[in-house]
């Protein structure tokens, strides 16, 4: 099992930092935390746990799992990613063609070819995993802006190669015994979630997850693993990105919600109109009560210093609250400060400025 950091909390303990070195190393193991995990039907790699994890809504669609081998007799073998070809090499005395997105100052190295094999490639299975899909498209939408190894199925191991060729970019593979490590932002730093290849499908044979036509792998993995970090975190039953950080987990950009109240200003106006598709007044008046602006942030502004963290002390009068902040200012000054109590009460007799 990989090491946890003292006081780590349940989350940084379950999905611990990720380490591409260790990631490679046990993709190949049937294991999972340490004890054995084969399925005992086909003996690929089996997540006992988290395997079927969905949340309720989910159930009324699902009527049993498969591994995609099984997914449609007629392809056994179903592709992880399907890409738009390279456009073919500039002739002799031709300019190479420009990144109009590429930002001089970025140091950052290049991003790979990320244009799937139809701008509509992306639907949603059932009403149940809709936002998932918003989820996934909002972030496809956008793949001019993050950095390279870090969009969506770029986030998935195994890779078809080692990246030691800045020529032929590495991209995730199919796994032939079933495991996979996904990269998601959890808790401040990218962490890696393990999952196996079996699926949801309905009746009739259809992934009940959000994929892509024609059939790839990616979403699914993506999804699985969302489904896997809502269940420990106990959100299984919340529905929406305004909820559930399915974005920030895909991307590790922060998330901001607006509100649903119109006093918050022109900018909330305008973008509720536009989210309703309508012009005020005669704005579709249930969906803007149902409507929850969420803005993601790709860069946030910090101060020269990490901001200090604010700790309350809670407790009956006499239990030495007092005394131990004055123990921690004493022994760590460095990590623990007084507060300045402020109000704008006027003083009691007996207080001083």
């Amino acid at each position: 099992p990989y090491p946890v950091a003292p006081g780590a909390s349940y989350i940084e303990s379950k999905f611990p930092p990720w380490n591409v070195e260790r990631v490679v190393d046990e993709l190949g193991e049937l294991k999972l935390d340490g004890k054995p995990a084969a399925h005992e039907d086909d003996g690929k790699f089996y997540d006992a746990e988290d395997s079927e994890t969905r949340p309720e809504a989910l159930a009324m669609y699902v009527d049993t799992w498969k591994r995609p081998e099984h997914f449609m007799p007629d392809q056994p073998a179903v592709p992880m990613l399907l890409l738009k070809p390279p456009p073919p090499p500039p002739e002799d005395g031709e300019e190479p063609p420009v990144d109009e997105n590429a930002d001089p100052d970025d140091p950052s190295q290049p991003r790979q070819p990320r244009e799937l094999v139809s701008e509509s490639v992306l639907f949603s299975a059932n009403p149940a995993t809709e936002w998932m899909w918003n989820a996934l498209r909002l972030v496809n939408q956008r793949a001019s802006v993050i950095d390279a190894g870090d969009f969506l199925w770029e986030n998935i191991w195994p890779k078809d190669n080692d990246g030691s060729d800045p020529e032929n970019p590495p991209n995730p593979c199919v796994s032939p015994n079933g495991k996979y490590a996904v990269r998601m932002w959890v808790v401040d730093q990218w962490r890696c979630v393990w999952v196996d290849d079996r699926m949801p499908v309905d009746v009739f044979g259809r992934v009940a997850f959000p994929g892509a036509r024609p059939i790839q792998l990616w979403p699914l993995l993506l999804c699985k693993a969302t489904f896997k970090l809502m269940k420990h975190y106990g959100v299984l039953d919340r529905v929406g990105s305004h909820s559930v950080p399915m974005v920030t987990w895909l991307t590790g950009w922060p998330k901001e919600n607006f509100g649903v109240n119109n006093a918050e200003g022109a900018l909330h106006d305008r973008l509720l109109n536009a989210l309703t598709d309508a012009v005020p007044p005669v704005r579709d008046k249930h969906k803007a009560k149902n409507a929850l602006l969420t803005v993601y942030l790709r860069e946030r502004w910090m101060p020269d210093h990490p901001p200090p963290r604010i700790i309350a002390l809670c407790g009956p009068a006499g239990v030495g609250k007092q005394a131990l902040v004055d123990r921690l200012c004493e022994e760590y000054p460095e990590r623990f400060g007084y507060g300045l109590a402020t109000t704008t009460r006027p003083p009691h007799a007996h207080e001083v400025e």
